[in-house]
């Protein structure tokens, strides 16, 4: 595809589908990360036939540098960052399994990098596309998520985690699965870091959980009154409302 002001949607379209299908993998690579530079301002229509070809390519299996894969997911999160339904459109795709199975098989080596294409693409299908959430967690996501935090370092990556985190902890049994893995210390982390809506999500899900006394002490341990305490301070008006409704729950059973 090129870059121009007016481009024939459908010949450029045409190129690419056949690029994909037909050429070696730096062709592949390349044609790929034009559609990612066009997708701002590609037509809803090209951006979802795309989607499949897309999703179809992070399940290459002739792609030993997983080139092809790490292009196809930055294109993806790009397109998903549109909203819409097109983050809908790649759950139905199988975007998400094949993630979560990129996450996994590149948990054992020093695949850092990739880790980060998958988890930012994961992150935008999650952030822009609400509907996918219970999809996400029937395939195990609150578990890889929590283990993927226990290994992850300290870096501009580990907020989309949290982030996916939060997301899911608004299904009631993604927060007894994190409940049960030991997973409460990142969602009082994620009071604490990524967007208010996110904080906020957190905030809520430990009011849910913290009404039983055992769950209550694992997050006074992990640090949950100083945390609240922050977003009580920092936080916008719905921020500050539900810091201090989840501050009443901990310290009124505590």
């Amino acid at each position: 595809m090129e870059s121009f002001q007016n481009p024939d949607w459908e010949t450029e379209f045409n190129r690419f589908e056949q690029a994909i299908s037909s050429s070696p993998a730096p062709i592949r690579v390349r044609s790929v990360i034009k559609l990612s530079a066009l997708a701002h301002q590609s037509p809803e229509s090209i951006l979802t036939r795309a989607i499949p070809i897309l999703a179809g390519l992070l399940r290459v299996s002739d792609d030993p540098n997983r080139s092809v894969q790490a292009a196809a997911a930055h294109c993806l999160r790009r397109i998903a960052c549109r909203g819409g339904e097109f983050a809908a459109t790649m759950g139905r795709c199988g975007v998400i399994a094949s993630l979560l199975g990129l996450l996994l098989e590149q948990a054992n080596d020093n695949g850092i990098a990739l880790r980060r294409i998958w988890v930012k693409c994961l992150w935008s299908l999650v952030t822009f596309g609400s509907s996918i959430r219970v999809g996400l967690a029937r395939l195990g996501g609150v578990e890889i998520v929590t283990r993927e935090l226990n290994t992850w370092e300290d870096d501009s990556s580990r907020w989309c985690l949290l982030e996916i985190l939060t997301a899911l902890t608004t299904i009631r049994e993604s927060r007894r699965v994190l409940v049960h893995n030991g997973g409460l210390k990142f969602l009082v982390e994620a009071v604490k870091v990524g967007n208010f809506a996110s904080r906020e999500r957190a905030c809520h899900a430990i009011g849910l959980i913290g009404v039983t006394r055992r769950c209550r002490g694992l997050l006074v341990e992990a640090g949950v009154v100083p945390a609240l305490v922050d977003l009580f301070r920092d936080g916008d008006e719905k921020g500050k409302l539900l810091a201090g409704n989840t501050l009443g729950i901990i310290a009124a059973h505590y």
